[in-house]
């Protein structure tokens, strides 16, 4: 996982619900900045990732809610890795 590691509190509420808020970020070329969350992915261990449309739900992904819209998170390795198999 990139970035500084879980506190105590964060990785007992990522244990709860599956997830846990890490803080907005902007990436370079986006106009605004996002919520982060991190999970566990079975097969890359902690990963982060912001919420996604959940029009398409994708094998291994988290259901979330976030100020009432229905997203999903899911892990951004796994999804390259399927796209090249």
């Amino acid at each position: 996982m990139k970035g500084k590691a879980l506190s105590l509190w964060q990785r007992l509420k990522m244990q709860l619900s599956g997830y846990v808020y890490v803080g907005d970020r902007q990436r370079p070329g986006w106009t605004g900045s996002l919520p982060f969350y991190a999970f566990k992915c079975e097969k890359h261990g902690i990963v982060q990732d912001y919420p996604h449309g959940y029009w398409a739900l994708w094998k291994d992904s988290i259901p979330i809610v976030v100020n009432g819209v229905l997203s999903q998170l899911y892990c951004l390795k796994c999804r390259k890795e399927e796209r090249h198999e």
